[in-house]
């Protein structure tokens, strides 16, 4: 891979410019020294097999406490595996809201009727079949040719989400070593699960955030050219991916004031309002099956529908909104007035926060229009990346010591949130069983239901 010549690694003191992962294949060296392999998957020792095979959840626990071990990301990427197995997608047969019920009905349905690789392909950008995305019609195929169980899909989704997410983990990992300080871990935390490997009952939009993030950290992180592959990739896993991808090509002609950039985040924030039929208008120029799809997610009654929706969310959703904004306002509006005192040797990181306030403030425009707002959640990822980053970097700057005693309590709300949305689709074998008694086992029962049912 070619090293971006625009971009210098963020070099932790104490630690190589480019320690640890560095993309799919190898870690490279400027200087043209000899280059270290580094897999994206490490081998792991036979007590590692057995602890996962006995039980993961407590092996992914282990595995966490022993983050920079490197086989660390294959116990769990595993893991992910194994949840998805055993992951809760509703009935295919009468749950007609959640995707994943949806994604279930469909691989029983392909393999009661089979289709040639052919057939498939020739059903993909078309209006009348609305398959606007390669991934996941490609994924269900080639597992119907096994089987029909559900649960065979969901491991696959699982494994290919798990693979991205603890490379993404890792990738950050390595440039802070262990984490000083709570508010560091908190960061960490609130970056794994701000798009948590549950987040597959949406698995194409949330696989593909995981694909463009992982491309922007390899591009920011390790001025890897193959970074820009990566999130132009996503592409194919959703549709809507292509703004963010215009986007990141945009950042790159885009001159470095941090300045200007700070006024654009900030100002589109004050942005309450966008007009509809004006961005329905400027979809005549798109081919016809996005422009079908984009001008349903632009109709005013979806509008309507989407606005009752949030009306209607419990008060701890809402909270739970307000907290991720709050959060990040606050440690962007510090980063700025503290970022002279960065490294100089670390323009990567400076710049790295630029993209970050330039797509941070076309994602708060964009989420003025019906199902834009979940680019908030690439945004305040790549947000929390930034700032785990300096924090590692300045840990005991005291101008930080107020926002931190302020941001603990926000973010600890934020990641018990994150966890009790996933009890929907968790269940006891999530936390308490193993392969065999998950294949010998079809358990659908909601983690959150059991709870409620012992109360």
């Amino acid at each position: 891979m070619e090293n971006n010549p625009n971009m210098e690694g963020i070099q932790v003191p104490g630690r190589p410019i480019r320690e640890g992962i560095a993309g799919i294949a190898a870690e490279e060296e400027t200087s043209g020294n000899v280059k270290e392999r580094v897999p994206m998957l490490p081998a792991l020792t036979a007590d590692w097999v057995l602890f996962l095979l006995c039980w993961p959840f407590g092996a992914l626990v282990s595995a966490l406490r022993r983050l920079g071990m490197p086989g660390a990301k294959t116990v769990i990427f595993l893991f992910c595996l194994y949840f998805g197995f055993v992951f809760i997608y509703g009935d295919p047969y009468r749950d007609k809201t959640t995707d994943s019920a949806r994604y279930a009905m469909q691989l029983i349905e392909m393999r009661a009727h089979p289709v040639s690789l052919p057939q498939l392909v020739s059903l993909l950008y078309k209006p009348k079949t609305d398959l606007l995305d390669v991934y996941q019609p490609l994924v269900t195929w080639l597992v119907s040719l096994f089987t029909g169980d559900p649960r065979f899909l969901f491991a696959v989704y699982a494994a290919i989400f798990g693979l991205f997410w603890a490379q993404n983990i890792w990738l950050i990992f390595t440039r802070i070593g262990p984490p000083a300080g709570l508010t560091i871990l908190l960061f960490l935390g609130a970056f794994a699960l701000i798009n948590p490997v549950w987040n597959i009952n949406g698995v194409r939009m949330w696989t593909a955030a995981q694909m463009y993030i992982y491309g922007v950290l390899l591009w920011f992180l390790d001025g890897k050219r193959s970074g820009l592959l990566w999130s132009s990739l996503s592409l194919l896993v959703h549709f809507s991916f292509a703004f963010p991808v215009v986007l990141f090509l945009m950042y790159l002609i885009v001159p470095d004031n941090l300045f200007l950039l700070l006024l654009f985040f900030l100002g589109s924030s004050l942005v309450k309002e966008i007009d509809l039929q004006s961005v329905r208008e400027s979809l005549d120029y798109l081919p016809d099956i996005f422009k079908a799809r984009l001008e349903g997610y632009t109709s005013e009654n979806y509008a309507r529908d989407l606005a009752k929706e949030v009306m209607e969310m419990p008060m701890y959703v809402q909270v739970s909104e307000w907290v991720a904004k709050a959060v990040v306002y606050l440690w962007v509006v510090a980063l700025y007035f503290t970022h002279h005192h960065w490294d100089p040797g670390e323009p990567g990181l400076r710049r790295f926060f630029g993209f970050t306030l330039f797509l941070g403030g076309f994602v708060q425009i964009v989420s003025l229009i019906p199902s834009g707002p979940r680019f908030i959640i690439i945004s305040h990822a790549l947000f929390y990346v930034v700032f785990i980053l300096v924090l590692a970097r300045v840990p005991g700057k005291s101008s930080f010591s107020l926002i931190k005693n302020i941001s603990v309590p926000l973010l600890l709300y934020y990641i018990l949130y994150n966890v009790r949305m996933g009890f929907d689709f968790m269940g006891i074998l999530t936390f308490l069983g193993n392969p065999l008694f998950a294949f010998l086992s079809s358990e659908q029962l909601p983690l959150i239901e059991f709870i409620k049912s012992l109360l």
